[in-house]
């Protein structure tokens, strides 16, 4: 289920794009943002279903008032 909405919202917004000429002076696209609520279940899903590779990773960052 949750790879059919993400294919959906994908789909939609590569449809949106190309609808009426798309966004002026946008020649195509080089990455897509998504925001998710779990981070490592965004993660998992990419790695474990789709079968990319993560290849980037931030944090955990450490403060001294932590």
């Amino acid at each position: 289920m949750k790879t059919r909405a993400l294919m959906a919202a994908i789909g939609c917004f590569l449809c949106f794009n190309a609808a009426a000429g798309g966004i002026p002076g946008v020649r195509g696209g080089d990455h897509l943002g998504i925001t998710v609520p779990k981070l490592d279940e965004a993660v998992s899903f990419f790695v474990d279903v789709i079968g990319r590779e993560a290849f980037y990773k931030l944090g955990p960052f450490k403060a001294d008032n932590d």
